[in-house]
This record gives structure tokens, sequence and C-alpha cells, in this order.
């Protein structure tokens, strides 16, 4: 009886997801709204939720599209593609989420290294086809290798590549396809920065196309600036350090406040917006820098709200205070630094928090940093008080803040030396004879 619950129970199952792969393929052919539509009300996003194994199994037991290839005519070939592309979506979201090694008491291999079962979904020509399709990638720039580079907040990052070219696709999140202020401000993207590359060349990616759900660029290889704080060669030669050369923090801080200032003091004066040590780019050895990512960077209540929901998103800096871009971008020069100095994040902590935390260890900086937060926190701030004056100001005081506390460390340095020189005297061979003597001495008249 309990055999034949357990038939009844997987025919159900099989059943349930020959379903859903069916309305998959439904959704696929009315576009991608509809598609995002879709993943929005079935894709699970808590962590701790998994798919069973057999939707896995179900959706290798799919024939594959007829004609071969990324060629999708026929509907059991769109509900494999369509099916593909939802597993996918969990699995990218899944690795985004945790970013941990997996455990090893797994019994599916596939299910416990969720970045490697996404790179294995699109390694499919027809799930990568649904995918370029639905997020209406031109046909240039679409390449036989496509793999999950990192998750953002609201995007997915892929690595698109042949022998001849490298290509970085930002993918909006299926369930994001109907929030117009992401959609906006995505088609926008090339517009608003593409300009970049032309006038401070060697800093920007190259951006090729951007439309409401994807931004195509140039791919570019290195570490981000918070890989870099957290490496252990980082931490070994750089807390704190005045030297100009190797991956000392004073010489980063310093590009990075000469690039910011070269870009807001531009004709056309840009800022980041999201300035993060995430959407900062170093390329080892030479530690050339890139900014990426640029956009104001909108906190969202829930990952697709209502339309008033929507109404009410806006632009917050770090400390909560709603700001004007440029001084956003100076207070997470703050947030870097502060990164930089401890090798630690403070992606969510408040602004004195942060300043008390520098202040245990450096005082000097953490009085800096306290008038830096300051500066960043005034309402009146503006494009000009965030250009090229400030920061060629902070970049000088910086230095000089750098280079005092080195002298410090080098006179106490030196004073230790000093102790130890004069109790190296008291315990010489020498002295050691003549103390000796003496008390001998004073002993022989007693």
């Amino acid at each position: 009886m309990r055999e034949h619950q357990g038939d009844q129970s997987r025919s159900g199952l099989i059943r349930s997801q020959s379903r859903m792969a069916a309305d998959l393929a439904d959704a696929a052919e009315l576009g991608s709204a509809s598609f995002g539509e879709f993943l929005r009300h079935r894709l699970v996003f808590a962590n701790s939720e998994h798919l069973s194994p057999d939707i896995d199994s179900y959706y290798d037991s799919l024939p594959a599209p007829e004609g071969g290839g990324g060629t999708i005519s026929d509907k059991e070939g769109l509900r494999r593609a369509g099916l593909g592309v939802y597993l996918f979506c969990h699995y990218a979201e899944r690795w985004g989420s945790t970013r941990d090694a997996p455990s090893g008491d797994c019994a599916d291999t596939l299910l416990c290294d969720p970045r490697d079962r996404a790179n294995t979904l699109l390694g499919a020509p027809h799930v990568r086809s649904l995918l370029f399709d639905l997020y209406e990638v031109d046909e240039e720039f679409r390449q036989d290798q496509l793999t999950l580079h990192k998750v953002g907040t609201t995007s997915f990052i892929l690595k698109m590549s042949s022998t001849s070219a490298a290509y970085a696709l930002k993918i909006i999140k299926p369930w994001y396809f109907d929030d117009d202020v992401i959609a906006q401000q995505t088609r926008d993207y090339k517009n608003a920065y593409g300009y970049l590359e032309s006038v401070i060349p060697g800093h920007f990616a190259n951006i090729h196309t951007s439309n409401r759900s994807c931004i195509v660029m140039d791919f570019i290889e290195g570490i981000t600036l918070r890989e870099l704080f957290q490496s252990a060669e980082f931490a070994a030669v750089s807390r704190p350090n005045t030297s100009r050369t190797g991956n000392s923090l004073v010489s980063v801080m310093t590009d990075l406040c000469s690039l910011l200032s070269r870009c807001s003091s531009y004709d056309r004066p840009t800022f980041h917006g999201d300035l993060s040590t995430t959407n900062i780019l170093v390329q080892p050895p030479s530690m050339k820098m890139y900014l990426i990512d640029f956009g104001t960077n909108y906190l969202l209540t829930r990952p697709v709200g209502t339309a008033e929901e929507r109404s009410k998103v806006s632009y917050l800096m770090s400390n909560g205070v709603e700001e004007r871009v440029a001084s956003g971008d100076l207070f997470r020069v703050g947030i870097i630094l502060a990164e930089g100095l401890l090798g630690q994040e403070f992606a969510n902590e408040r602004a004195p928090a942060i300043v008390d935390h520098i202040y245990s260890r450096y005082p000097s900086i953490g009085f800096f940093m306290d008038t830096l937060f300051l500066h960043a926190s005034r309402s009146q701030t503006t494009a000009e008080d965030g250009g090229t004056f400030t920061y060629r100001a902070l970049s000088e005081d910086l230095e000089k803040e750098f280079a005092a506390l080195a002298n410090a460390e080098a006179e106490r340095e030196q004073r230790k030396l000093g102790i130890v020189d004069d109790l190296s005297l008291l315990v010489s061979p020498i002295n050691l004879t003549q103390t000796f003597g003496f008390f001998q001495d004073v002993f022989n008249k007693i």
C-alpha cells in the first residue's frame, strides 16, 4: 500500500512538473514581461529552500529542441528551454545568497554547487538561446560560451566569450522586469555613462548596448577592491603604509580620489552613485583601477513592490540620509577607507559606529574620517563641493595623515629599540663583571 501511495505521489510530482514546464513555455512565448511575472510567483527565493532533485531529472528527461543548436522551433523544446532558464535563475540566486562552500552531506552533487549547476544549464544551447531572446541581446554580441560571473541585488552578471571576444552581460533578474525605475536606469545606461571610456580612457568598461533588461559591455579581468582588501598580501604590507608602490592603501585611495575627481570635474560631471569595494576592479600587479556598475542605488522594500511602493523608492546613503549623488560618493569614499584600514565590511553600519572602529586603532585618522562624514552629510553639498577641489584636498590630507601616522609609529619603534639597548647594556658581560666586583668589595668590607 505504501509503495502504491509512493507511486501515486511520484506521478503527481511528474504531472506538476509537466504543468509548470508547459506554463513556462507559454510565458516564454509571450515574451520577457510574462516570463518574468511567472518566475516572480514561482521561483523559490529563500536560501534554506531547495528544489527537489526530481525537477532536475525531469528537465533532463525532456526532449532537446528539434534541429539542434540553439534553434527552438517546437513546443517541447521551448518547454525544456523555459524550465532550464527557470532552474538557472534558481541556482544563480542561491549561489549569490550563500557564496559558501557546500557541505559534504548533500545527496546530489549538482545541488551542492549551485554555481556549477547554473553554468551547466547555461552550457545548453537552447537555454542560452532563450535567455538571449528574453533579454533581446543583439545577435553580434551573442557568444557560444556563457557563464555566471557575479550576482548583484537586482541583476546577474554573465561572461559571454569566444576565442576572439569577451563581453560582460548584465541581466536584470526576471522578477524585476516590470519595475519601471530599474528598467529606465538600465535602458539609459549607455547614454548616461558610455562616454566615460572615450574621455578618460583605460578606467571604464566600453559599453556597447543597453535596453530595459540588459547591458552589454567589455569584460574586464581583475579582482574587486574588496577581494584585495581581504587578501593576506594586502594586510601584510598596507596597514598602515605610506609607500606609493605595490598594494599600499594610501596608493589605492589616492588613485581612487584622482579618478573620481576627473569624473566629477569633466564638462559633463558624472558621479558614480553606488560606489563600493565591489564596484571597483583592480588588476594586480600594476593595480590599475576600473570603476564599474554606475548608477544610483535604489533600495526596494521587496523584490517587486506595488506601484505605490515603487513611487516611494529613493536613493539612500549608508548613513540613512537622503542626499545628492555627489555627497553620496564622498561618503562612500570614507566607507572604502574604513574597509581598507580594518579589512572588514561596513555594509550596514552608520557613520558614528564606523568612526568609533577607526578611532580605537588610529585616532588621528578617526578624526579625519569624522570630518569627512560630516562634510558628506551636509544637505547643501553640490557637484562643485564633491568635485575636483574636494577629492584633491582629500587625497592630499589623507597622505599627510598616513605620513604622520607612519612617523609616529617609527618613533615608537625607535623608543622600543632604545629601551632594548639600555637593557642590553645592563646585562652585557662587562657590566655584569663590574657589578659583581662592586658587590664583592662591599661584602669583604663587611
